[in-house]
């Protein structure tokens, strides 16, 4: 997290694509990086769901009342929009974006398989991998579990290693493990600071005063 909110804030780049596989993370990532950047001083984010892309002739727009070069616009899974004719209409408005507002910032996520190289023109992009056995034994042993060894027993045991190698779901695992001395055997439910949304799909990050 704290990679791409570097990355992000490095006035040199402005586009990114964060590219993995399905249920790896990637819209718990760019949710909890949007907080982090309404921390900052300059930086508004915005998250733009685009599974509610559904009007191919509605522009995507960026809020009037912040200056494009403060805002971040994070577009979360391009993936599930409906359809390849308006994932193509949603490209399109994307780069329209890019013309009207040069120095908007947009960073956008896509699962492995939807990746269109013709489209991404001037992206940089960034990758979620799983973590290997190894770090996931590393980061339980740096954490304050009392029992970090009964902890990779429970995960073996119940064969939760897919789920542990996503490092937003370790950090839940290990958080509920503390409270409950025992792992989930389902998917984790891990908490991410509270957001506004509208009916849109677009979340604001609303700054603390």
């Amino acid at each position: 997290r704290e990679y791409l909110q570097n990355k992000v804030l490095d006035y040199r780049s402005q586009y990114w694509l964060l590219i993995a596989a399905g249920q790896t993370g990637k819209s718990y990532e760019v949710k909890n990086l949007a907080f982090l950047l309404s921390q900052t001083d300059d930086v508004f984010p915005v998250v733009y769901e685009a599974k509610f892309f559904k009007d191919r002739n509605k522009e995507i727009n960026i809020p009037f009342y912040y200056s494009e070069e403060h805002i971040v616009f994070i577009i979360d899974g391009i993936d599930e929009i409906s359809g390849e004719e308006l994932r193509e209409s949603f490209y399109y408005h994307i780069s329209d974006l890019k013309s009207k507002y040069p120095k908007l910032r947009i960073l956008m996520t896509c699962r492995r398989n939807y990746i269109d190289n013709t489209k991404f023109e001037g992206f940089k992009r960034l990758f979620l991998n799983d973590l290997s056995y190894k770090e996931i034994k590393e980061i339980v042993n740096n954490s304050d579990i009392c029992t970090p060894d009964d902890f990779l027993n429970n995960i073996k045991d119940k064969t939760l290693y897919s789920i542990a190698g996503n490092p937003f779901f370790l950090k839940a695992m290990i958080r509920y493990y503390k409270e409950k001395n025992e792992i989930q055997e389902n998917n984790v439910d891990w908490k991410i600071q509270p957001i506004q949304k509208n009916e849109n799909g677009r979340i604001f990050i609303k700054k603390e005063t």
